[in-house]
């Protein structure tokens, strides 16, 4: 179970730096209330946070680059 928990610590480590108590970064929110028991918020959490990701990732692609991956994958 080592594998998983290091990278997940290392971007929570990064996103402590951001967290203020007026404001609250998402990874940490999960953390605090995976932390608490309270999994049903986590899993909406970790949802959002996935199509989010989805959702920029698919936008940047075709706003930036879908068009020469395409072009280098044919040549």
């Amino acid at each position: 179970m080592r594998g998983p928990v290091v990278p997940s610590l290392r971007e929570l480590s990064a996103a402590v730096f951001l967290f203020t108590p007026a404001t609250a970064v998402m990874s940490t929110l999960i953390f605090d209330l995976s932390d608490a028991g309270n999994f049903e918020p986590v899993s909406a959490l970790g949802i959002l946070m996935m199509l989010l990701t989805f959702v920029l990732v698919a936008l940047a692609y075709r706003v930036f680059g879908g068009g020469q991956l395409a072009r280098s994958r044919a040549g």
